[in-house]
């Protein structure tokens, strides 16, 4: 043994002075942001259902022939549905990835739409 072994304390130590420190408010901290996340993300994705909604009804009373685009929104709808739904339920890595399906295929389909327009 030498002498820098005898200055360490030993790993019980350690893990007693760890479990006295009062750190109770760290987890309270840590759930509340991990709500506000899926509130959030809920929140966007929301709205990321809503929008293809909204394209589709302006571009259907603007005159544009169905097409591609509608199912194109359709599935940007379903997306955001899907995204909030995996939200709410905690899986946030999921729904921010299916949230960013849905984005895209709502900016798709409005740019789908527009090109029908000119």
């Amino acid at each position: 043994m030498t002498a820098r072994d005898a200055e360490t304390p030993d790993t019980d130590d350690l893990r007693g002075r760890f479990q006295q420190q009062a750190r109770s408010g760290l987890a309270d901290d840590r759930a509340r942001k991990a709500r506000g996340a899926r509130i959030a993300l809920a929140a966007f994705s929301t709205l990321a259902s809503v929008v293809p909604l909204t394209v589709v009804a302006v571009g259907l009373n603007a005159g544009v022939g169905m097409g591609i685009w509608v199912a194109v929104c359709a599935l940007a709808t379903v997306a955001g549905v899907g995204a909030a739904t995996l939200a709410l339920r905690g899986r946030t890595r999921w729904g921010f990835a299916v949230f960013f399906v849905a984005f895209q295929l709502a900016a798709l389909g409005d740019l789908l739409s527009k090109r029908l327009l000119q």
